[in-house]
């Protein structure tokens, strides 16, 4: 988990300032690199097998949508070794 520090400043078309503050993101990176294999047999299918590959330990969560966007099912969420 890292955190950010974000600080702003709000102003006006007439350049007053109208507000500012700070706020603390947290957020854990995701991978820059991994690799997605085709799934098998074709997700059309009763049951499929997904294949993945991470350089480094990374939380994963993997999750089924349907055609339309809609979430079906998360089924994954933990952190995994590479």
């Amino acid at each position: 988990m890292h955190e950010l520090e974000v600080e702003y400043s709000i102003i006006n078309d007439e350049g007053l300032h109208i507000a500012s503050g700070s706020q603390t993101i947290e957020y854990i990176p995701a991978p820059k690199e991994f690799m997605l294999y085709n799934a098998y047999p074709n997700p059309f299918n009763p049951s499929t097998h997904i294949k993945f590959a991470l350089p480094q330990s990374s939380d994963v969560q993997i999750t089924i949508y349907d055609i339309n966007g809609r979430k079906i099912e998360n089924i994954f969420n933990d952190t995994l070794d590479s």
